[in-house]
């Protein structure tokens, strides 16, 4: 079972990979039910737009967070009713205590609409979200309008699996500080990074605080 409700600007939900049944309480946009704790799925809704708006689901990219969306919130959000969350072990969304795969990831999306109830949706999502996206299209294609999948691949090769190997060993013996120039540079060309600064250290700000556990937790997926 599940919960969410609004505290501090944001909603909380929590699932343990079972089909959730809805209990609302509908007071003052206020919805609660009894939970089994595994982990705590962080999101947010933004419905300014027409209450029969398309719905868009923004999903984040391995090291971010629900903010990394903020400038595309910004311009749709008068248009469409927005969902964004924070992915497993990311921003605010706890690291669940059993394995998890790719499957998992995707499933999370459909409890999240289920809890909402959201029969259909556009979902975008990069890189890790982009993966999660290519999921929701293989195991559940029929509740989406469209799927964005940026900034991904349906697979890696050898090679590429080492470089991640490589990453990871980085990553638990220095945490995220070693990779994160990298990272700015796979973000952002050295022009926008040069002429940007503020947009540039709010996104380092925001990998930075991504907890290493969460990170590694992913990666290893």
């Amino acid at each position: 079972m599940l919960l969410y409700t609004s505290c501090d600007g944001f909603n909380y939900f929590r699932l343990d990979g079972i089909e959730a049944r809805r209990k609302f309480d509908h007071k003052k946009d206020k919805r609660r039910c009894q939970l089994l704790r595994e982990m705590e799925l962080i999101f947010t809704t933004k419905r300014k737009a027409i209450k029969a708006g398309p719905t868009v689901i923004f999903s984040n990219s391995l090291g971010a967070n629900l903010r990394m969306w903020d400038r595309q919130v910004e311009a749709l959000k008068s248009r469409f009713h927005i969902i964004r969350y924070d992915q497993r072990g990311h921003g605010r969304t706890t690291v669940p205590t059993n394995p998890f795969n790719f499957d998992d990831l995707s499933n999370d999306v459909i409890h999240l609409m289920n809890a909402l109830e959201v029969n259909q949706a556009n979902f975008v999502g990069l890189s890790m979200g982009g993966m999660t996206a290519l999921g929701l299209g293989i195991l559940h294609g029929a509740r989406f309008k469209s799927l964005t999948a940026s900034n991904c691949v349906a697979t890696f090769s050898d090679q590429a699996r080492q470089v991640w190997k490589d990453r990871v060993t980085t990553v638990v013996s220095g945490g995220l500080a070693p990779i994160l120039n990298a990272t700015m540079e796979r973000w952002f060309t050295k022009d926008f990074i040069d002429n940007n600064e503020a947009e540039v250290d709010r996104i380092r700000t925001m990998i930075s605080a991504t907890e290493i556990s969460g990170y590694i937790a992913v990666v290893g997926r």
